[in-house]
């Protein structure tokens, strides 16, 4: 579930509780912003505590953590979660990420609308009983209509492989990157969903 976004040298991490692995000391986590989608932790005054983290800014005084619904302005990137869905969007220059998070398998789908043009989707795909079903996936993922996928929550017991998920939603797999990189926005006119497998840790 944990991503590393660096936004023109910010640097955002996503739900980095979820690095935790049962037996294994608590993660160090290196980020300027932490997006928690968990929604345990809404209210959460530290949430670092709570979590059992180290957090540790990568270019900036103290780590920002988010972890209520609103919105935000960090680095000169727009940050908004929405209460409606919970979905964080991200918005750098011209480039759009939407970070879906824990998304619960009775998300209602039509809460996905309305979220103007997405660049880029990073969404939960592991269908272990925690996330919604490939069918439901599927339909979050037309609404949305991004230019690139990033799937995420794929590995681990219980989880679907990533190929069942991409066979069962009808998409194309992409090549395997260690990483993203966007200059620009992508070009809308013949706009093709790439999906983005990164490696999981």
């Amino acid at each position: 579930m944990s991503v590393r976004i660096d936004c023109d040298g910010t640097v955002f991490v996503t739900d980095p509780q979820s690095l935790q692995v049962t037996g294994r000391k608590a993660p160090k986590v290196e980020a300027d912003v932490v997006l928690v989608s968990d929604t345990k932790y809404l209210g959460v005054s530290d949430y670092a505590t709570q979590a059992n983290l180290t957090l540790e800014s990568s270019n900036r005084e103290k780590v920002f953590e988010i972890v209520n619904f609103g919105e935000y302005e960090i680095g000169g990137i727009m940050i908004r979660r929405s209460q409606r869905n919970g979905f964080y969007i991200l918005d750098q220059g011209y480039v759009r990420i939407v970070y879906a998070g824990y998304i619960s398998p009775n998300f209602e789908v039509d809460k996905a609308k309305n979220l103007g043009d997405v660049d880029v989707l990073i969404l939960p795909v592991g269908d272990g009983g925690i996330f919604p079903s490939n069918p439901k996936l599927s339909k979050i993922i037309q609404i949305i209509d991004p230019s690139y996928l990033i799937p995420i929550a794929f590995s681990g017991e219980g989880m679907q492989d990533i190929d069942t998920f991409i066979k069962e939603c009808d998409l194309t797999k992409g090549e395997d990157m260690k990483e993203l990189k966007l200059t620009d926005a992508p070009e809308k006119d013949e706009k093709t969903l790439k999906v983005i497998v990164l490696p999981e840790k």
